[in-house]
């Protein structure tokens, strides 16, 4: 995204001259006025200086509201996001899924949940990195507006579709749903799944602390979070190592040298204690 509105504003503001015919080439683009002085919003945007930056463009086209609302993201200003970005992923195909995003994202801060989770879901079809950010959001949308069935369903289906990325990330957006929803035993394998499976994934801290606050209101859910078989600490062991995580490798996988192991067991927890 950064790329994109940094072509934009470099070129003076770009739009192509038609979506619908063969791949794109620099003839297919043309300039588009952004305001008075498009040398000092270029110096404004190198510089880092998005308030003054926004000033600048004082065009009237969908592409101008784009950018405004893109500079307003930088510095936080959610209800300027919303404000310029109204209509504008219908007048502008080529950035639309970019603008609902960037819709999304502000309607989230400003408490629009529902909203939220209606601007992102179009774009929550499309297969690429930014679908999948798009289901995110639409997920967390419709958990934090109430809407817990339908949220679960997105979770669940994310979950599902077994890209490394995103998996946690659902259990994790689930697990918070069943804890609001008053489900507490229903978050607990999805938090140890998380850890056992994900455990150096930036998920894996979170999960850690809402199954040690489960567990301290309810000992039979930290049971069922200790309750951990041989193979499930050697299988942690391994995906700790691959991230670098070695003095959990050696905190871990340390006291278990008493126990009885198969001889390939044996050989994984030398080599992966030994490598920490």
């Amino acid at each position: 995204l950064i790329h994109t509105v940094a072509l934009i504003c470099t070129a003076g503001l770009l739009s192509a001259v038609s979506a619908a015919a063969a791949p794109l080439s620099d003839g297919d683009f043309s300039p588009i006025p952004v305001g008075r002085d498009p040398a000092r919003l270029r110096q404004r945007v190198a510089l880092n200086q998005w308030r003054k930056a926004l000033d600048t463009v004082t065009g009237k086209s969908p592409e101008a509201h784009f950018v405004r609302g893109w500079l307003a993201a930088r510095f936080n200003d959610h209800a300027r996001v919303e404000r310029e970005l109204r209509g504008v992923p219908e007048r502008l195909p080529l950035l639309a899924a970019r603008a609902r995003v960037l819709a999304a994202e502000a309607l989230m801060v400003l408490g629009r949940e529902a909203d939220a989770a209606t601007m992102a879901e179009p774009v929550a079809k499309d297969p690429g990195p930014v679908g999948r950010y798009a289901r995110r959001l639409v997920a967390r949308g419709l958990r934090e507006a109430g809407k817990l069935d339908e949220a679960r369903t997105v979770y669940q289906l994310t979950a599902a579709s077994g890209l490394p990325a995103e998996v946690p990330i659902a259990l994790l957006g689930q697990a918070r749903l069943e804890i609001d929803a008053g489900f507490p035993d229903k978050a607990l394998p999805l938090l140890k799944r998380i850890d056992l499976e994900y455990p150096a994934h930036w998920t894996g801290p979170k999960a850690r602390k809402l199954a040690e606050e489960l567990g301290g209101a309810a000992p039979a859910l930290k049971a069922q979070w200790d309750d951990r078989s041989l193979a499930d600490h050697l299988a942690r062991g391994e995906r700790l190592a691959d991230s670098g995580w070695y003095t959990t490798i050696i905190n871990d996988l340390g006291p278990l040298s008493g126990r009885k192991m198969s001889a390939g067991q044996k050989c994984i927890h030398r080599y992966t204690l030994g490598y920490a």
